[in-house]
């Protein structure tokens, strides 16, 4: 998936971020709620299709839905 996001030196990712622009923390409160929520209704969704199909959900699919939730994520940040 390239890039190892979760292990980056926090003043890399930080920068990134807030060379483009002022992100306030009332900003990230709403948008890690929200990106909590629906990690919390994808893994639910994950979850039934598993016991409805007998699909053993990986490590690695999960970590990719939470990829996936991250890249959303930062890439809403940046635009306010």
């Amino acid at each position: 998936m390239g890039e190892d996001i979760y292990n980056q030196p926090v003043s890399k990712t930080k920068s990134k971020v807030l060379s483009h622009q002022s992100i306030t923390i009332e900003n990230v409160n709403r948008i890690v709620n929200n990106k909590i929520q629906t990690l919390q209704q994808s893994t639910s969704n994950l979850l039934q299709v598993s016991s409805s199909s007998q699909k053993n959900i990986t490590k690695a699919d999960l970590q990719e839905v939470i990829a996936k939730s991250f890249q959303k994520t930062m890439s809403q940040a940046i635009r306010f």
